[in-house]
């Protein structure tokens, strides 16, 4: 159920976080006592990290299956059993822990990727403060453009499964509620934060720090349709939408609990509304496991569609090079102008298909036989 805390508190950042777990890097994830919300993401992320059955079945690496190992809480005490596991470069020996113990941070070669939460905090009036993602060579990790976009379709259907799901003692649902503020709602909020201005939810507050800016190719080509063509952008962003909602569309939700008034005692307010976000965060967890598995289910796809066109190629006596294009990104669901999900998809490739030598393919606009970019 922390699923939703933890989309809140990463926001966009859940997903390349996410992508960093399907590579089996060793992730630190860094917090301040209490434990507990820090441990809770370690479960979490392992659970992310896991293929799902059907599409485990096109791996061509079966070794790389294993999900990251959960070491949960680990201080300067795991140093040494972190450095043997580091020295074993093998998916199985993956792992993922957090700790409150700084010096762990500084050791560089323990680790694959960093993770920095937020101290926390009950002051609401205080600036939102991100988590902060980075390779152990120190270079920032951010959400893709796509990323972002993906981020917001998620949210507002999340938030109609929210205001769905809500029930009171009388077994019927608030009909007061505005659709525009279902929207900019936070996603389970607690009691506390139920009268909050939800006004800071339209956007993201530094959204700039969260997601990589938008590349000059990408800029220049959406330019360029948008004066030769006005319509093929506006068909580019529907093929998204379309795509996003296909990934939202018949995701199990568990049915909401009803109280009857004549079925007992009747229970008070303040319980039936724990009871209710609880349910609320039942809701999002499960949409939330579904939804990760669809998008790693994409990916592989399309990856085992491109490998075995490759094969078939090799047996005609063809190169059978492993070629990704901007189209295939797109398939997938990543962002085709990101060099990020281009090294995620040749990682992909590599560790579970075998595939080292992978080349991407991107979009390029031609003036008059020029390439402009």
């Amino acid at each position: 159920m922390s699923l939703a805390h933890h989309l809140h508190v990463f926001g966009p950042l859940i997903f390349p976080l996410q992508r960093a777990a399907l590579l089996k890097k060793s992730i630190l994830i860094m917090s301040s006592a209490p434990v507990q919300a820090a441990c809770n993401l370690v479960y979490n992320l392992s659970v992310l990290s896991n293929i799902p059955p059907s599409a485990a079945e096109m791996a061509g690496k079966k070794e790389a299956l294993y999900p990251l190992r959960p070491l949960f809480n680990v201080g300067i005490h795991d140093i040494d059993n972190l450095s043997q596991l580091a020295s074993k470069s093998k998916p199985q020996n993956s792992w993922i822990a957090c700790s409150t113990d700084d010096i762990l941070a500084t050791k560089s070669k323990l680790y694959d990727v960093l993770v920095e939460l937020p101290p926390q905090t009950s002051d609401t009036s205080a600036a939102r403060r991100w988590p902060q993602i980075r390779t152990s060579t120190g270079e920032d990790i951010k959400a893709t453009q796509r990323d972002l976009r993906r981020y917001y379709t998620l949210k507002r259907e999340l938030n109609r499964v929210q205001h769905q799901s809500q029930t009171y003692s009388d077994g019927e649902a608030d009909d007061s509620v505005d659709d525009n503020q279902s929207e900019s709602a936070p996603l389970v909020p607690s009691l506390q934060d139920k009268n909050a201005d939800p006004d800071q939810y339209i956007q993201l507050e530094g959204e700039s720090k969260l997601v990589e800016p938008s590349s000059w190719a990408s800029i220049a080509y959406t330019s360029f349709l948008w004066w030769a063509s006005a319509g093929e952008k506006d068909t580019l962003l529907n093929d998204e939408a379309c795509q996003d909602a296909r990934l939202i569309d018949d995701l199990p939700l568990p049915a909401p609990s009803k109280h009857h008034p004549g079925s007992g005692k009747r229970r008070s307010s303040a319980h039936d509304e724990l009871e209710g976000i609880n349910l609320r965060s039942q809701s999002v967890a499960v949409i939330l496991i579904a939804y990760a598995h669809r998008l790693t289910t994409l990916v592989m796809e399309t990856l085992t569609e491109i490998v075995e066109a490759a094969d078939a190629e090799a047996e005609h006596g063809n190169e059978g090079t492993v070629t990704i294009h901007s189209e295939d990104l797109r398939r997938m669901g990543l962002d085709e102008w990101s060099k990020s999900d281009a090294e995620f998809v040749k990682e992909m490739a590599a560790l579970y298909f075998g595939r080292e030598h992978v080349q991407t393919v991107g979009r390029t606009v031609d003036l008059c036989g020029i390439n402009v970019c």
